[in-house]
């Protein structure tokens, strides 16, 4: 889904209405335009951001190393000598 931009205009009639409801000041325009560019974002949703999914990166396997007892399972342990 694409999130329309505010546009100018929306900005501008904004901006009109804050002044008009502030009592018309003068030499507050750049404030007032601010303020409703604010206004009008605040109003928006926020656009849902999907998160990047990193590249799975493929592991190579190693095989377990074979420890004495399981690599001859039928084998008797040998005497030492003296």
């Amino acid at each position: 889904m694409m999130i329309d931009k505010i546009t100018e205009e929306e900005v501008r009639l904004r901006s009109y209405f804050i002044w008009e409801r502030e009592g018309r000041p003068l030499g507050r325009s750049w404030e007032h335009w601010f303020r409703a560019k604010e206004e009008l974002n605040a109003e928006r949703p926020s656009p849902v951001v999907n998160p990047i999914m990193q590249p799975r990166v493929e592991r190579e396997v190693k095989p377990a190393a074979a420890s004495p007892s399981s690599a001859a399972p039928n084998k008797k342990p040998r005497k030492r000598k003296a």
